[in-house]
């Protein structure tokens, strides 16, 4: 959901526009929302030849900094060029579970919002950077029904 503050209403969906130009700090300042990143080998990777982790942005805090989820993930040996991947991923109120699936076994990422509101709800969605090729296929959203 957006901030509810200005032109960032809390259905994102009304400043689509502004978001055309795919800037990182459009969304890490204005919205609330969980992410997950994923990348493979290249100059912005420290310590390792990947990683997977997750933020919880949130627009109080109006930067990147502070946003981390725990814990971080590098070195998982995922996405490998070429290779298809499955995911699956359940979100709470406070954490993520992650499941990816490949010619490798499975593994299996936790991450936990320890220092934020809950997410409760909002929109689901895939934002690419511009940098990195993917393709996505058979992308499904379920809700937990009790």
């Amino acid at each position: 959901t957006g901030s509810g503050e200005g032109i960032y209403a809390e259905d994102i969906t009304e400043w689509n526009d502004y978001r055309a130009e795919p800037k990182m700090s459009k969304y890490f300042r204005n919205m609330n929302t969980y992410h997950i990143s994923y990348a493979t080998n290249g100059p912005h990777v420290h310590g390792g030849s990947d990683y997977v982790r997750a933020r919880r942005y949130n627009p109080d805090l109006g930067r990147l900094s502070g946003s981390e989820m725990t814990p971080d993930y590098s070195d998982t040996g995922l996405f490998k060029p070429g290779v298809t991947y499955r995911m699956t991923i359940i979100k709470n109120d406070y954490e993520i579970i992650m499941k990816v699936d490949g010619p490798e076994a499975p593994k299996y990422f936790h991450f936990i919002n320890d220092t934020h509101d809950a997410i409760t709800n909002g929109r689901i969605g895939l934002r690419q950077m511009f940098t990195r090729s993917s393709f996505y296929e058979n992308f499904r959203v379920s809700e937990k029904v009790d």
